[in-house]
């Protein structure tokens, strides 16, 4: 039998919290906790045994990027998926930094949710293993470089923000700007040139 998952909702919309309340415990592995406030979400991760959090980052008080940097600190295993309408590149790129495993933004597909959790529960549990998305922070010479994370996770930014388009231009156009944005943050062309190799392979 299956063990249960414990996700913790943080997000002050009654609205969302209730929805996906309702919309994962129909999954009966799923248990879900929702709370207002950063405050509060830190009481709940150091009282329960929470499996994986769904993150706002406007949120009253703590800050949702608070909290997640303080979660990457205290609670390293626990996966942390954003779901926000903070509609950035940046700020999507500072998330997954800071250990997010995904960048979903509203209003969102509940069907999306459910297969991002079920994506971060097998690469990033608690039995030990992380999230490919957290290699951002590694400096290990066995996995991808920190500089091609760093850019995969500007492309998955610009990835977002064209979810709408479809077609074969997509591909090419999700490269031309993270490469312009890549620049802007002064990220240096041999560095842009290795990620752009690693998007052939």
């Amino acid at each position: 039998m299956l063990n249960e998952v414990n996700i913790l909702i943080v997000d002050d919309d009654e609205n969302i919290t209730d929805l996906l309340s309702a919309g994962l415990e129909e999954n009966e592995r799923y248990h879900c906790f929702a709370v207002a406030t950063g405050e509060r979400a830190l009481e709940k991760l150091s009282e329960n045994n929470i499996d994986l959090m769904l993150l706002d980052l406007r949120l009253p008080g703590i800050s949702g990027m608070d909290i997640l940097s303080e979660v990457s600190l205290t609670c390293p295993k626990t996966p942390v998926i954003v779901i926000t309408g903070v509609e950035d590149i940046q700020t999507a790129v500072e998330a997954m930094k800071l250990g997010a495993t995904d960048y979903i933004i509203k209003p969102f597909d509940i069907t999306k949710v459910e297969n991002s959790i079920g994506s971060a529960l097998r690469n990033g549990t608690k039995d030990g293993s992380q999230s490919q998305l957290r290699r951002v922070h590694s400096d290990t010479p066995e996995e991808t470089s920190p500089e091609i994370s760093y850019l995969d996770s500007i492309a998955r930014g610009v990835e977002m923000r064209l979810e709408s388009l479809i077609g074969m231009t997509i591909d090419q156009t999700v490269v031309d700007r993270t490469v312009a944005t890549a620049r802007s943050m002064g990220i240096t062309e041999s560095q842009i040139s290795q990620w752009l190799d690693s998007r052939k392979c």
